[in-house]
């Protein structure tokens, strides 16, 4: 008995470190339900970010821009929407620039691929 009451201890213990360390990890995914988005010119996202986005392509446009706020108000991330001749991307970034998530869509306004006879 003694031993299941401490097994289902530590399993409790487990999950309650497992939840809080995945709620850290995705904390900059889940800033709408615990923050906001805030529109910002992309003059003003941090460097590391617009060189890296358009280092790795030249054709690269941003369109918009976003700073990520927890409930807070304090900057957790920016998200960034970059439009290419075939494909939407919008990059999610922490708050130090780093790349946590990319997104790539067709570009609904591509001039559409013509078919070959």
């Amino acid at each position: 008995m003694k031993k299941l009451i401490l097994a289902l201890g530590l399993s409790a213990a487990t999950l309650g470190v497992s939840a809080n360390t995945f709620k850290n990890v995705n904390s900059i995914q889940s800033f709408s339900e615990e923050g906001k988005k805030v529109e910002i010119e992309a003059t003003k996202l941090p460097e590391k970010i617009t060189k890296g986005i358009m280092d790795a392509n030249k054709e690269r446009k941003i369109v918009k821009s976003f700073q990520l706020l927890d409930a807070a108000g304090i900057l957790v991330g920016y998200e960034v929407v970059v439009l290419n001749d075939k494909k939407e991307e919008v990059f999610k970034f922490d708050k130090n620039g780093d790349l946590k998530k990319e997104i790539i869509t067709p570009n609904p306004n591509a001039p559409k691929e013509t078919e070959k006879k």
